[in-house]
């Protein structure tokens, strides 16, 4: 299932795609995004896709709650949280300007109504966010989880990147 995700202030024709890595994180960063990878069964990045390595290190307390073998659509939830999170944060960088997201989330947040464990999920998430991926300005364009049942992860996400415009 390709999904693309919330990018609606983004200018599509001037973002380039990202081939890059990403922004350089200390070694102690890079340690912990790894744990994370590691620790997470049910899903592993395309090795060809970077930003998918790091949206499942960013999202790993949110995914590491699922079953080592979750359904596909409890899965393709949890990874569309965690781009929607992504892309908010994203795009209320500096590089692309735009806060209406993050705003909605905040909002989410402050509010009385909003279900707890989405309210801690945001949190986490956002706290995540500043302690690992502050200066990653990418975003997820699209994104697709392949089903591999026989292997030892049964998910396989792959993503499209976009930059700022320059």
């Amino acid at each position: 299932m390709e999904s693309s995700a919330s990018v609606n202030s983004i200018n599509r024709t001037h973002a380039a795609e990202s081939t890059m890595e990403g922004p350089a994180v200390t070694s102690a960063q890079r340690l912990e995004i790894l744990e994370a990878l590691e620790e997470l069964r049910c899903v592993k990045a395309d090795p060809v896709s970077p930003l998918a390595e790091a949206i499942l290190a960013y999202g790993f307390p949110v995914l590491a709650i699922l079953p080592e073998r979750p359904e596909q659509a409890e899965l393709e939830e949890a990874i569309t949280l965690v781009v929607a999170t992504w892309n908010a944060e994203a795009l209320a960088t500096p590089a692309w300007g735009s806060t209406e997201q993050i705003m909605e989330q905040r909002e989410i947040i402050a509010s009385a109504d909003s279900p707890r464990l989405l309210v801690r999920a945001l949190s986490v998430l956002g706290q995540r966010r500043k302690k690992l991926f502050s200066s990653d300005s990418r975003v997820v364009a699209s994104w697709q989880l392949t089903a591999q049942p026989e292997e030892e992860r049964p998910f396989y996400l792959s993503c499209r990147s976009r930059v700022p415009p320059r």
